[in-house]
């Protein structure tokens, strides 16, 4: 099961590592127009949709865990009533015994991550955004950091604001120095559908390279773990064979000296 998780770690974290360059140089380029990125303002007293993300499986140590014990705080926080999406047949069990259900199965999204799929689901959160039927939209789940630390988040998806970028690269062109075609407006009105589906599915590629790493982790202390039990048990069968055997001897011994 080691090797398994370690597979799909690989192939999870090429997916997200691919991912992370795009979305960050989609979302410097949005803030870096002139136009600005729009925010968007929440509708009052309206529920907030709350998307928890986690697994379908168990064995992955503390993931599963983690995600859920933050989306019920972040649940028991919302004023105004909440709508659940949970992702991962674990997380909806965890929301289900909690007292939140959800008449719609998304399993599918964790088991196999597309954006096609992932797509459709933010467009629809962001159309009931729209009409006011939902107050506010929280992503919920961990964050891969590395194949020893996945730390689980709770990011406000929208309402949306304009990201804030700091440029890891020197030479990264300043506001002044982009060539804008057609005009501003008119990329921000593409561009910013762009950034929310990236920030979407993002989430949903994070959450899968945590969990491979977590189970990965899990089941290498697992097997040291048993591992230490063998030897031990080794230690123990050893013992008492040598036992036996100094038994034996004595008895043979008591009986030559009768």
């Amino acid at each position: 099961m080691k090797l398994v998780a370690s597979a799909k770690l690989r192939k999870a974290q090429r997916a997200i590592e691919s991912l992370r360059p795009y979305e960050r140089t989609l979302a410097e380029i949005l803030a870096a127009l002139p136009a600005g990125a729009p925010s968007t303002t929440p509708t009052h007293n309206a529920p907030t949709a709350i998307v928890a993300i986690a697994s379908n499986s168990s064995l992955c140590g503390g993931f599963n865990a983690n995600a859920a014990r933050l989306a019920l705080e972040t649940i028991r926080a919302c004023e105004n009533g909440v709508e659940v999406y949970p992702l991962g047949r674990k997380m909806a069990e965890a929301l289900k015994r909690a007292g939140y259900s959800s008449d719609q199965d998304y399993n599918d999204l964790v088991g196999h991550p597309s954006y096609e799929k992932s797509a459709a689901l933010a467009r629809s959160l962001a159309e009931r955004f729209q009409q006011g039927e939902i107050g506010r939209v929280v992503l919920v789940y961990n964050r891969f950091r590395s194949a020893s630390s996945q730390e689980p988040v709770a990011e406000e998806y929208l309402p949306f604001t304009a990201p804030v970028i700091q440029s890891e690269n020197e030479g990264s062109p300043s506001a002044e120095e982009y060539i804008l075609e057609p005009d501003a407006e008119a990329l921000v009105a593409q561009l910013l559908p762009q950034v929310m589906l990236l920030k979407f599915h993002a989430a949903i590629l994070d959450s899968a390279a945590a969990e491979q790493a977590a189970r990965t982790l899990a089941m290498q202390t697992a097997s040291d773990n048993a591992e230490d039990l063998l030897g031990e048990l080794t230690l123990e069968y050893n013992k008492g064979r040598q036992q036996k055997i100094t038994a034996e001897i004595l008895d043979l011994l008591g009986g030559a000296s009768g």
